[in-house]
């Protein structure tokens, strides 16, 4: 039961490779981007411990239901409302960002608010389904794609054309003193834990183990994110472009697979996690089982301001009770 845990954690590092994450990282490599990765990998395992430390006292209840209980209704809406505005932007940045993406390298022709609104159907769509049935359909996602994507990222470091020279001379940066910018975009990849906040309600006994492996990971992924680019396209050039993760998969070829261009593969199994990773970005629901009617109207209120963007912190749905199998 604890695996669907691991996968959401193991999502949203992937999700993060095409997003902001490494333009940020990369712009600031001779900046303290790299000490900014040792800094997100402790900062980051650590919120990961405490938080699960946290939720795992509170079986079954989601982050409204813990509010519920120890402070007043008129706090708890404060804070969830803080939440949306927070989760609501950083949803929307991602969507747009993979929105201009898909245009750009897919088909160049179709206006950007048609590829919104066509990531915004879909997303919308499956996240009417039951939290434990996102789940289902996360571990078919990480299953079929992960495998794959490691296979491509593997091929990358052994490419004739990885430049580890260019590796090395960014990392001499070590020594400089991270900003705060890369020390958040670093610290982003570990916050796959916050789905928690929700899908707890599915989750009978959660009791995950080896934490220590999560921040592991993600310390590896921060890796290959930042480096990996720089590797394939120079120390310097890789600053002047725009989607240097996209370049660099475009610049691998897999001569015997049924599509040469590694670009494609990459971007396919990368938009199936994102996708689910929007899925948990928007709620299963906007409305709240609670028995309370105030609860219930400012859940509604609420529910209208609602956009992709929209985390399920602010959600309650009919599938509190659900168990995992």
């Amino acid at each position: 039961m604890n695996r669907y845990f691991y996968y959401m954690v193991l999502n949203n590092m992937l999700v993060n490779v095409l997003a902001l994450v490494p333009r940020i990282l990369i712009r600031e490599r001779f900046d303290g981007a790299v000490m900014a990765l040792f800094w997100a990998a402790a900062i980051g395992t650590a919120f990961m411990y405490a938080f699960t430390k946290s939720i795992e006292k509170f079986p079954r209840q989601g982050l409204p239901e813990i509010l519920g209980c120890i402070m007043p209704v008129w706090l708890k809406s404060c804070i969830l409302v803080g939440y949306l505005f927070v989760w609501q932007s950083a949803g929307i940045i991602t969507m747009l960002y993979f929105a201009d993406l898909t245009r750009q390298f897919i088909n160049p022709d179709i206006p950007n608010l048609v590829l919104i609104c066509l990531y915004s159907v879909i997303v919308v769509w499956i996240a009417q389904f039951p939290s434990i049935k996102v789940l289902y359909l996360l571990e078919m996602i990480i299953v079929l794609c992960v495998p794959l994507i490691a296979f491509i990222l593997f091929k990358s470091f052994f490419n004739k054309g990885m430049q580890w020279d260019g590796v090395f001379a960014v990392a001499m940066f070590y020594d400089k003193w991270p900003t705060w910018s890369a020390v958040a975009a670093a610290t982003y990849i570990f916050t796959g834990y916050t789905n928690m906040a929700v899908f707890n309600r599915v989750f009978p006994n959660f009791r995950p183990k080896l934490l220590w492996l999560g921040g592991l990971l993600g310390f590896a992924i921060e890796l290959t994110t930042m480096f990996l680019p720089i590797g394939m396209l120079g120390a310097d050039a890789v600053g002047r472009y725009v989607f240097a993760w996209m370049s660099t998969a475009d610049s691998m070829r897999i001569e015997l697979g049924f599509i040469e261009r590694v670009m494609y593969i990459f971007i396919f199994f990368i938009r199936r996690t994102c996708v689910c990773q929007h899925d948990f970005a928007l709620a299963r629901r906007y409305g709240i089982d609670e028995k309370s009617g105030s609860d219930r109207a400012a859940a509604n209120a609420l529910s209208r301001l609602g956009t992709v963007g929209l985390r399920h912190p602010l959600c309650h749905g009919s599938s509190c009770g659900s168990q995992l199998d």
